[in-house]
């Protein structure tokens, strides 16, 4: 975010070196919290296999987490008066500032938004917390635990809480059907990559 409000204030060389920098930094972030997740316990289970079965269920909870939004979206208009959540309308700010910017920060924000937060997020939120607060054990109690911490840092309101909270039990729901973080990383995926290429889009007229 930082990168796209101070582009206009950048060298061209420094944008290049800032925005190679940045993503070599997150790749590798995400490369080392990924590999201890993949040794932090043998019981991990992460196939990369999908049957259709699979992803039948991948597009019902998926469907079901556009419900939640909308439902959401209506509900937070009408109690509070904003047209979207906190989290959509910073998107929409950003989006101000990738149409005509420089386009490998661009692209970044792009890989953020779509792959990058989905996989950080889904191991922050759920991986770790599942195998450090209750040794891999699918319960109430963690269905509730990561749901809270999910929600509490994209939510400002009551009606934002309950609406992420929902689209958390589906992300929760994902990942205890077959003990895969990867079936809720490809869900988180999905809801993000609309949103990640309409901003693509603007970035590129």
């Amino acid at each position: 975010m930082l990168l796209l409000q101070k582009q206009a204030e950048l060298p061209l060389v420094w944008k290049w070196i800032l925005g190679l920098a940045y993503l070599v930094l997150v790749g590798a972030s995400l490369m080392v919290l990924w590999r201890r997740f993949r040794t932090k316990e043998v019981k991990v289970t992460l196939h990369f296999s999908f049957t259709w079965k699979d992803l039948a269920y991948l597009g019902l909870f998926w469907l079901s987490a556009r419900v939640i939004a909308i439902v959401g979206t209506l509900l937070n208009q009408a109690i509070s008066g904003q047209e979207t959540t906190a989290n959509d309308a910073g998107l929409q700010v950003l989006a101000h500032f990738m149409t005509g910017g420089f386009p490998l920060f661009s692209l970044l924000y792009f890989l953020v938004i779509a792959f990058i937060a989905p996989i950080m997020e889904e191991l922050a939120f759920r991986g770790y917390p599942t195998l450090d607060l209750f040794k891999g054990q699918f319960n109430v109690w963690a269905a509730i635990v990561t749901l809270v911490i999910f929600s509490l840092p994209h939510a400002t309101n009551a009606v934002e809480f309950i609406t992420y909270a929902g689209m958390g039990v589906l992300l929760y729901l994902a990942y205890r059907r077959r003990g895969n973080l990867l079936d809720s990383i490809f869900l988180h995926i999905l809801n993000n990559l609309p949103a990640a290429i309409y901003l693509l889009l603007i970035s590129l007229t």
